[in-house]
């Protein structure tokens, strides 16, 4: 055991100085390169976060535009509907004030052809009723001509022409 003993502080001097190379070689040569691995990777996450901080501000500039052509657009549509109203009133408008005129013009028309009707008509009557005259008169002049009797054949006729002038006028 004495000799384990002995033998465990040289292992230990050993183990040091081995652990002392390792630590030295890491150092020397692993250490640089795991600390440009590392550097680099913190490069590549900064460049990432500043294109990510970039794209934000970029869609949110993008958001604001569109937002402000949405409010112009709902502006200009506000403007449409607006005109588009006034004008289906200036329309309605206008066809109640034509619709107004078709119908004067219409009833102007209708009472001219009732007027005309109404002058044909008493044409026809006047015409008829100089015809009885007419009749009537010669059959006065056939008539002996007595006193009561040509009395009497004037009041026919009068009253024969007074008949039908009334019911011409009716």
């Amino acid at each position: 055991m004495i000799a384990a003993a002995g033998n465990f502080g040289l292992s230990w001097i050993l183990e040091v100085a081995g652990l002392v190379v390792v630590v030295g070689l890491i150092w020397r040569y692993i250490a640089p390169l795991l600390n440009k691995l590392m550097v680099s990777k913190v490069e590549s996450i900064r460049a990432q976060l500043s294109a990510g901080e970039e794209a934000r501000a970029e869609g949110a500039r993008v958001v604001a535009e569109r937002q402000a052509e949405l409010a112009a657009a709902k502006v200009e549509a506000q403007a449409i509907e607006a005109q588009a109203k006034h004008s289906a009133e200036l329309l309605l408008v206008d066809g109640k004030r034509r619709a107004e005129e078709e119908y004067q013009r219409y009833l102007s028309r209708i009472e001219q052809e009732i007027e005309a009707a109404r002058v044909r008509a008493r044409h026809s009557v006047m015409e008829e009723l100089g015809a009885v005259v007419v009749v009537a008169t010669e059959a006065v002049v056939r008539a002996e001509m007595t006193d009561p009797i040509r009395h009497r054949l004037i009041g026919e006729a009068i009253s024969a022409t007074e008949s039908e002038t009334m019911g011409a006028n009716a």
